[in-house]
C-alpha cells in the first residue's frame, strides 16, 4: 500500500476487518465508515467520520440526513471519538433505525 495513490477507492479487506473503525479517520477522502446491523433488532450502530462544529453530545438525538442532505429520519449519538490520533478528524457512533442504516451518511442538529 504505501506509496498507492491516496485518491485510489478504499477497498475492504474482510478478512482483516475487526469492525473497529480505526480506519474511519485515517481515510483521506472520508469515505469509510462501518454499519453494525446486528447491534439490535431495531437499531443499527453507524460509526462515520464528522469534521464539523460543534461537535454533537453524547446521548443527543440529531436528524439523520442521506447522501444528498435530505432529512431522512432521527439518530441518537451513543459515542463521540476525538483523540489526538484521529488527527482531527472525530468519528461519531450513532444509533438509527436499522432500515435506514444503509441510507443515512450524516447528521445535522
Amino acid at each position: 500500500m504505501i506509496g498507492e495513490d491516496i485518491t485510489q477507492l478504499p477497498q475492504l479487506m474482510e478478512d482483516q476487518c475487526t469492525g473497529c473503525g480505526t480506519c474511519i479517520p485515517g481515510c483521506p477522502g472520508q469515505a469509510i465508515f462501518v454499519v453494525d446491523l446486528n447491534y439490535s433488532k431495531q437499531k443499527a450502530l453507524l460509526m462515520i467520520p464528522y469534521e464539523f462544529l460543534p461537535l454533537p453530545k453524547v446521548n443527543s438525538k440529531v436528524k439523520a440526513l442521506n447522501r444528498e442532505g435530505k432529512v431522512v429520519g432521527e439518530a441518537k449519538v451513543v459515542k463521540v471519538m476525538n483523540t489526538k490520533r484521529n488527527d482531527r478528524t472525530p468519528v461519531i457512533s450513532l444509533l438509527v433505525p436499522k432500515e435506514l442504516a444503509m441510507e443515512i451518511r450524516n447528521i445535522r442538529f
